[in-house]
């Protein structure tokens, strides 16, 4: 008979727990008739006051520890098993870099709630959507740095792109750097396909590396750059400055955006370049990418099966030895 699974465990013999029902019947049975004897034996008398004793109490409800104690050892004996699922991804692998730009521009007001945050909750559903891939983060405002290096631990990776914000970074867009800073993550990685996906919603204006002189690193790594234009055309609201308070004031502001500097970027590379408008349509570059590059992983499942039989037994047996002391050595049948 196959298994079943309940309360968390899988039952590797359930014929057993067909017995449950049937002594849960006969102990019901066996009640019934205890009583139909008492009533028979004792003389009407009328109502009859017994004082409270403890032993008393004990006396009158030990008769369900046998019953508890034999259904504990029927479930012994139906064997509970803790399963353990392990995935093991064998194959080839793709090593990823996620540029993502994380200037005050990033918090224009076009998206809902606003460009970064949207670009956030994508690039995590994207993360998730991969397996067995290594993917790192690398983030970049006037000055770039890798937030996350090459992991498989998706779920720490995930929550260090939840936490992005622009907050304590040098003001500009150095698309140049957050590039090469990439690069740099994958350049001596032995994958066979190595990709950078930048997102910017800007023009480069800082930094001592020009995008395309990191585009040309890119190429002798053979690190294909997808690059994501975020932004919608015309006159959006923008944080200008920041107050004293720390938070940003919005104004009305041209959209800047160099769409003929990501598409060199990608051409050089051997990538492709999209531009979000929407939410929707990032949701769709993001889709596309992971269809293009797709991995040849075979996902193996490993299977541990713990035992957890043996607090049942052991319940059962304690049990009907505590009923069984109770009724030979304490507790004795009221006369």
């Amino acid at each position: 008979m196959l298994g079943m699974t309940f309360w968390g465990l899988e039952w590797s013999q359930p014929a057993w727990l067909v017995l449950v029902p049937i002594v849960a019947f006969l102990f019901w049975r066996r009640m019934k008739s205890k009583r139909e004897v008492a009533r028979l034996s004792l003389p009407e008398i009328g109502h009859v006051d017994m004082e409270f004793s403890v032993k008393k109490m004990i006396f009158r409800h030990a008769s369900w520890l046998p019953f508890l104690g034999v259904v504990s050892m029927i479930l012994a004996m139906a064997r509970p098993q803790k399963v353990l699922h392990h995935q093991e991804y064998k194959g080839e692998g793709i090593e990823i870099m996620l540029a993502m730009d994380v200037s005050p521009s990033m918090l224009s007001l076009d998206f809902d709630p606003n460009r970064l945050e949207v670009a956030k909750e994508l690039a995590i559903e994207f993360v998730k959507a991969r397996k067995g891939d290594k993917i790192g983060l690398t983030v970049f405002s006037g000055e770039a740095y890798t937030k996350c290096p090459l992991t498989t631990d998706y779920q720490t990776l995930s929550k260090l792109i939840k936490e992005l914000s622009p907050e304590n970074l040098e003001m500009g867009t150095a698309i140049g750097m957050g590039l090469a800073t990439s690069v740099n993550q994958l350049k001596d990685s032995k994958a066979k396909s190595k990709i950078v996906v930048l997102l910017t919603d800007g023009s480069n204006n800082r930094g001592d590396i020009k995008p395309m002189e990191a585009a040309e690193l890119a190429k002798a790594f053979n690190i294909k750059v997808y690059t994501i234009g975020m932004g919608t055309e015309g006159v959006v609201n923008m944080p200008v400055r920041k107050k004293l308070n720390g938070e940003f004031l919005f104004a009305p502001v041209a959209s800047d955006f160099d769409e003929a500097l990501l598409i060199r970027l990608a051409q050089e590379t051997g990538g492709e370049y999209y531009r979000a408008r929407t939410k929707n349509e990032l949701k769709q570059i993001y889709k596309h990418i992971n269809q293009l590059e797709r991995s040849k992983i075979d996902v193996i499942t490993h299977l541990t099966k713990i035992e957890r039989f043996r607090p049942f037994l052991l319940v059962g047996l304690a049990l009907i030895v505590i009923y069984w002391v109770l009724m030979l050595g304490w507790v004795k049948p009221l006369p």
